[in-house]
């Protein structure tokens, strides 16, 4: 099935069926089941990074328990598709696909539990006076801890949501978004230029080094300000 007909088919299922598990559908092209996915999920991993480690381990046939053990080791996804000779553009190209589908049917979900909960709730406790519908999800930012992290960085770095979005996309996880930023900051420099080393094979010490600095200070940094 190619990236497309996925596409088109679970915007469908959204449509036609949207009770169905989406994981159910992700893991029949991933080729892992459902519950794998969704327990990367549960350890608070972003879809965007859950994307990258479904693309390399369908394409390398590796577990997606041995792709992760590179992330532990501190590896960005530019060395790890590196090491195993494909194609970043085209994992990254999967990975983000099956990230922006993943979030949108989680937040229609989360946003479909709102409005149940609010329909079940007391009258008195429904709606706030002056306002005359209930608020619902539209950031994107599902999980508690995901939308706290975002509202740290937005703040901090006077960061754009929807930057934070990409780079998450990107299957960078909440560390590794704080040292983009941070580093990017600290040197002027844009975003797109610190991520495109870190892409391009270089470790976080390396990056700060050719912009002047180091990493401990950089660290020290971005914990002051999130």
């Amino acid at each position: 099935m190619t990236r497309t007909h996925l596409s088109a088919w679970l915007v469908l299922l959204t449509v036609l069926a949207p009770s169905a598990l989406l994981a159910e559908v992700c893991s029949n092209d991933f080729g892992v089941p459902d519950a794998q996915i969704l327990s990367l999920r549960d350890k608070g991993m972003g879809w965007g990074e859950i994307g990258h480690v479904l693309a390399v381990s369908q394409v390398t046939g590796k577990r997606p328990s041995d792709v992760l053990k590179y992330r532990d080791y501190g590896m960005g996804w530019g060395e790890i598709v590196g090491m195993y000779g494909l194609d970043l553009g085209y994992v990254r190209g999967r990975a983000k696909g099956f990230a922006q589908v993943a979030r949108a049917e989680e937040t229609r979900r989360a946003n479909d539990r709102s409005m149940t909960d609010l329909r079940d709730a007391p009258r008195s406790l429904d709606m706030d006076p002056g306002r005359s519908e209930p608020e619902v999800l539209v950031a994107g930012w599902t999980r508690a801890g995901d939308e706290a992290q975002a509202e740290r960085l937005i703040k901090a770095f006077n960061a754009d949501p929807n930057l934070i979005q990409d780079l998450r996309d990107d299957g960078m996880d909440w560390g590794e978004v704080k040292v983009t930023l941070a580093i990017a900051k600290k040197a002027g420099v844009l975003v797109s230029q610190v991520e495109w080393l870190r892409d391009n094979g270089m470790g976080w010490n390396r990056i700060a080094k050719k912009y002047g600095f180091s990493l401990k200070n950089v660290a020290r940094t971005a914990n002051k300000k999130a």
